[in-house]
């Protein structure tokens, strides 16, 4: 735990050894860590203080000749996290203290003395006059490194006494503390708690204070407690007397987020005993009463200054410029040192005087001392040395490591991972990358112990080595999961607790609103962006005394992929190649949505809650207005019937709106309103079990302006972790937040987001960790603590997967009249004819683009005005409802080919048009098919809507539906089905498939007679137009028993068709694989296997077996995934085995598939492995 303090006096000093204070001083940094070479062992100390190792404990170590034994480290206080001060670079080495010359050093009882801190820092505080404590809350565990060498020990050296004047003291200051670290109540913050007053309510701690002077003692007890209506109280009882009593303090107004308060108060006691027993006994103020726990209990107190033990720590707060100490009960066995100066301590040339050992030196700061009694020597700690982590360890050299675009963070179990990762990047746009692992980095930048400034220590060095510049790091991955709990404390899986890295915690852990995890500390990286402070740290100033991170300035790009598992982390990783790989690129990545929570205040006004909607709206026009090739999809709640129902108020057609937006795909979904680790909205608009049900292969980027939705570092998944590492579906990454957060605030950090979301450099994309960076570091997000509850989740160093600026679309002439007209016009029943170019960067026509343009025509724009829904059930659209606009009639969806950078566009516009007379959207999308790179976007706006064509004779002839089934062709009308089966169709018309919204001529599945699904835009076309084509959808969620649906489609002139099926759902439903085939085969380095089955679209678990032709099992292995847009199951095999690689000759594959675990026949095919 740390406490904040007005600190005047310190116990540090800071030491000599590569020391700098020099702002973004690159020559602060070693060349080469003292680790890089010869042999090192790694101990570790429980406590601070002297520490003893023999000779025969170095041989054990490994050590061939302990004359040579050299200690370095220096130990384990939290890493002070102002890099302004002096710091020590890598690892200093110890002064040793040997009991007999190097060498005459050679006898198995030999031994070597060192002074070693441990992870608690104590300071003395003028004000209080107390010394206080500060925890490291990343490790209890401390660690110093051991190694041989024939160069001179560095050795303890002699200081002389100052003659002894009349300021002699013969007792010193001393602390006794109980202080357990077991549970963070809010899971928030660093500070961890330890007896829980609600479990047991009278807590007993033991004391030792043995050689008390008769001095007052204070004694200050700390605990928490969130009380309500009536005060709590905790009665302390002192050696069996009553001491005091202290309140519960009931905070006034909303407590909501509230985790508690602390209660703390300094109370003198006298008469200590050797050891002393105080009694906490906890009231309740009220049933209600929770988060009731201890933090600490600490005794100042005066103590004889005489040995207690074989250490005796001892320190006295009397400033003078020449105090005496004399130390009672010493004999000739006593040494003193002065330790102050942690790695190069001082032994003082003390003098004996019968039983009294007296000394004098310079007390004008505070100084620290050790008194060892050689006397004792079998009490002397030794270090442990043996165990895990510890003992021989590789050499490195971090610090050696030239500079890269990114660094990569992971722990070993992991690194595989990472650097397919670092692969993928490097070779789609030759982004190098670091791999490093976060033990490496705590051996050379926080002595081999945990600390989170270690983190940024390694990347400052970068930073600094470069003066700021080009030549550094641009990008930080922290490729691992993340806890509150950064000593892993908990009960944690093997897996996570392989896979976790730390977190940067917030001082703050009574408020949810006050307190944070951030990874924007590790990007603190230029001294000048820091602003320091030294406010005190409160409820309401969640700050490090330190500096303000609010005001501190991102240096680099920062992103985390919270994985807690090998799978996790598999499946991660190959969503983010499959999405470099733009393997679904389509028009969807052309579309933008933003979700809004209605106005239902609750607690809050009215007005404030409209802000949802308002800020949708605004920020939807603004992208409309700066990039208007994107088309802005629009889910507000309040658009949409509130219903009833048991479990609350919902909003089911938003719900289905929004699920069918994700799995139409969906560049960017941006939502703003209320929320919960879990989901979305009071009404639920988003769940988790929503989130687990995605099967989307079109990825977003999500924005989550909402409370919670990120939080990774809790001990359950949060919605962002989930859409984010689902295997199949949900989204490519996450600017989300991980505490409570505030609707104006996020107003803020979403308009700047907004900003920077598709502001290019050089004609490029954004990396997404560049958007965030840029939105934090914006002027408008100054001194604004709430975007330090903003991360991202995911991959810093990813663009989304819209074209750059190499190419655009461009409409030349629209029914043979040019482009620039002024009078270009789109009646109803009009055969429509549009011309245009891919343009390269020229303004050329680009004649080496071949490929598949994908169009969206829209009607006119049209000014929507929400229901204005309200609790009690009465809409209130005057004080409630906001205006909206949207395009809400499609004219045409398909797509067509593009030869040698030229397209045509031809469709017959629909009767139902709005007749508005006003100005269309165009909105385009190409990709070529022989080069996955040249992509274009464009838009046109130069033409109107309305009329009709006269001209156009009457057409009655209904559209065909030549095919309709389920999951597959073999299906028959009431069939068996699974319960998320796909729907297809292939339709036809002469004039033209109506694909406008209209309503009731949209095209439709209805089913039941209940439910009424509109597929208007799940139509592919086909041949260029839209007078044929297919739709496939899948089904939702469906319960076991008989079904109907009715399918109806209509043409441009509203004659219709219908066809009905009738079908069985049933838990019983077995898969069937249809066809099972090799491609790459004969193979040589690699083959894919393709399944195809009548589970499409369905996750299901794939079992894929190689077999010798003499039956011996070769390679086996289990997936489960969804099907490819064309219904295929693939797999892809490198044709590695745990043997390694399969060597020439014939082998038998085979297929098995497992759905709700009912297994299919089993299908096989042969493979021939040739060589390489």
């Amino acid at each position: 735990m740390r406490k904040k303090l007005f600190i005047l006096f310190t116990l540090v000093l800071c030491v000599s050894f590569r020391l700098s204070a020099v702002d973004n001083d690159g020559s602060r940094y070693a060349k080469n860590s003292v680790l890089s070479q010869g042999k090192w062992y790694k101990i570790k100390i429980s406590e601070t203080g002297i520490y003893k190792l023999t000779y025969k404990d170095l041989k054990k170590i490994g050590l061939s000749n302990p004359q040579n034994v050299k200690v370095y480290g220096y130990g384990g206080w939290i890493i002070n996290e102002d890099f302004t001060k002096p710091y020590i670079d890598d690892l200093p080495q110890v002064s040793i203290w040997m009991n007999r010359s190097r060498n005459d050093f050679k006898n198995e009882d030999d031994y070597i003395l060192f002074y070693g801190r441990g992870n608690i820092k104590w300071t003395y505080n003028k004000t209080t006059t107390e010394f206080e404590q500060t925890q490291n809350p990343y490790s209890s565990d401390n660690y110093y490194f051991i190694t041989e060498s024939d160069e001179d020990p560095k050795l303890i050296g002699i200081q002389g006494s100052l003659p002894l004047a009349d300021n002699v003291v013969n007792s010193y200051n001393d602390y006794v503390l109980h202080e357990q670290e077991l549970i963070n109540p809010g899971e928030t913050g660093r500070e961890m708690l330890g007896e829980n007053f609600l479990k047991t309510s009278t807590v007993n701690v033991q004391l030792n204070t043995e050689g008390a002077t008769t001095d007052p003692a204070v004694l200050r007890c700390s605990f928490i407690a969130r009380t309500v209506f009536t005060s709590g109280k905790l009665t302390i009882d002192f050696n069996g007397s009553y001491l005091d009593a202290l309140s519960t303090s009931v905070p006034l107004g909303d407590n909501t987020y509230l985790i508690a308060t602390q209660m703390s108060s300094p109370l003198s006691v006298n008469a200590l005993q050797n050891q002393n027993t105080v009694k906490l006994t906890y009231t309740k103020g009220y049933t209600s009463d929770k988060n009731v726990y201890l933090n600490y209990l600490r005794l100042n107190y005066k103590r004889n200054l005489k040995p207690y033990g074989a250490v005796t720590l001892f320190r006295n707060t009397t400033l003078a410029s020449n105090l005496g100490f004399k130390i009672a009960s010493a004999s000739s066995d006593l040494l003193v040192f002065d330790v102050t100066s942690n790695t190069a301590p001082v032994r003082i040339d003390a003098q004996l005087s019968g039983s009294t050992l007296q000394f004098a030196a310079d007390n004008n700061t505070i100084k620290e001392y050790a008194m060892v009694d050689l006397a004792k020597l079998s009490d002397i700690p030794t270090p442990t040395y043996e165990g895990k982590g510890l003992g021989a360890i590789a050499n490195q050299n971090l610090h050696a490591l030239e500079s890269a675009d990114m660094v990569i963070i992971v722990r070993d179990f992991l690194k595989s991972y990472a650097q397919q990762l670092a692969d993928l990047h490097n070779n789609e746009s030759g982004l190098t990358s670091i791999i490093v692992s976060p033990e490496d980095i705590y051996n050379e930048f926080s002595s081999g112990k945990p600390d989170a400034s270690a983190y940024r220590r390694f990347m400052k060095m970068f930073y600094d080595r470069a003066d700021g510049g080009e030549n550094r790091p641009q990008y930080l991955m922290l490729f691992g999961g993340g806890t509150f709990d950064n000593q892993l404390k908990q009960d944690w899986a093997d897996e996570a607790s392989k896979s976790m890295l730390l977190t940067y915690q917030s001082e703050n852990y009574l408020t949810e609103v006050g307190s944070y995890v951030s990874d924007d500390y590790f990007g603190l990286l230029d001294d000048k962006s820091v602003v320091r402070t030294e406010e005190p740290i409160t409820s309401t100033n969640p700050f490090d005394s330190i500096f303000d991170l609010s005001k501190a300035k991102l240096d680099i790009s920062i992103g985390r992929l919270p994985v807690r598992s090998a799978s996790s982390a598999a499946n991660t990783v190959a969503k983010i190649a499959a999405y470099i790989e733009n393997k679904n690129k389509g028009i969807w990545q052309n579309n933008i949505t933003f979700v809004a929570d209605d106005a239902v205040a609750g607690s809050n006004s009215t007005e404030s809650e409209r802000e949802h909607m308002q800020d949708a709206e605004r920020f939807s026009a603004g992208i409309t207005a700066s990039y208007p090739d994107f088309v802005v999809s629009k889910i507000y709640e309040d658009a949409y019937e509130r219903v009833i129902e048991s479990g609350g108020a919902r909003y089911p057609d938003a719900n289905r709106a929004l699920l069918d937006r994700i799995n139409k795909g969906t560049l960017m979904l941006n939502f703003i309103g209320h929320g919960s680790t879990t989901s979305w909205t009071h009404e639920y608009l988003l769940t988790m079990a929503n989130i687990e049900s995605l099967n989307n292969d079109k990825l977003p980027l999500w924005i989550t302006a909402t409370c919670d939705f990120g939080r990774f570092d809790a001990n359950a998944s949060s919605g962002g972790e989930a859409a984010l590492l689902k295997e199949e579906g949900g989204a490519i990454a996450m600017m989300t937040t991980v505490r409570a957060v505030y609707i104006r605030n996020n107003r803020t950090m979403n308009e700047s987001l907004m900003k920077y979301l598709f502001k290019k450099k050089n004609g490029k994309n954004p990396r997404l960790g560049d958007i965030l960076r840029e939105a934090k570091n914006d002027a408008l997000l100054f001194e604004d603590s709430n975007k330090l509850r903003f991360v991202l989740l995911g991959d810093p160093a990813l663009t989304l997967a819209y074209p750059e600026d190499t190419y655009k679309v461009r409409i030349t002439e629209m029914n043979d009249r040019d482009a620039d007209a002024d009078d270009i016009n789109i009646q109803a029943l009009d055969n429509t004819v549009i011309k245009g170019i891919i343009e390269n960067q020229n303004g050329d026509v680009a004649e080496d683009f071949n490929g598949t343009l994908e169009s969206l025509v829209f009607d006119a724009k049209q000014t929507l005005r929400t229901r204005g829904n309200t609790s009690s059930g009465t809409p209130n659209p005057d004080k409630i409802a906001i205006d909206y606009t949207d395009y809400t009639n499609t004219l045409f969806a398909g797509k067509v080919d593009i030869m040698n950078g030229e397209f045509v566009v031809n469709f017959v516009a629909p009767k139902d048009i709005l007749y508005a007379d006003d100005k269309g959207k165009m909105s385009f999308y190409a990709y070529d098919n022989s080069d996955s790179k040249k992509k274009a976007q464009g838009s046109f706006y130069n033409y109107t809507i309305g009329g009709t064509n006269t001209n156009m004779p009457e057409e009655e002839n209904p559209p065909v539906i030549s095919k309709m089934f389920l999951n597959n062709e073999q299906f028959k009308d009431g069939g068996y089905v699974n319960s998320t089966p796909l729907f297809y169709a292939e339709v036809s018309d002469d004039t033209g498939i109506n694909l406008s919204n209209a309503i009731g001529h949209n095209i439709s599945l209805v089913l039941d007679g209940i439910t009424t699904y509109d597929l208007s835009s799940y139509f592919t076309n086909k041949g260029g137009s839209n007078k044929e084509g297919s739709i496939s959808f899948q089904m939702p969620q469906m319960s076991e028993g008989e079904h109907k649906i009715e399918f109806r489609i209509w043409d441009v002139f509203n004659n219709s068709a219908a066809e009905t099926l009738r079908f069985v759902v049933t838990d019983d439903y077995a898969p069937s694989i249809y066809s099972f085939e090799i491609w790459g085969n004969p193979a040589k380095d690699a083959t894919r296997f393709v399944i195809n089955t009548n589970t499409p679209q369905s996750n299901v678990d794939i079992i894929l077996r190689v077999y010798s032709l003499t039956g011996a099992l070769v390679w086996m292995t289990q997936k489960n995934q969804a099907a490819d847009t064309l219904n295929r199951y693939i797999y892809e095999w490198d044709l590695n085995t745990n043997g390694g690689r399969l060597q020439p000759g014939v082998y038998i594959c085979s297929v098995q598939v497992n759905i709700n675990g009912r297994l299919s026949s089993v299908k096989a095919e042969k493979l021939i492995v040739t060589a390489r």
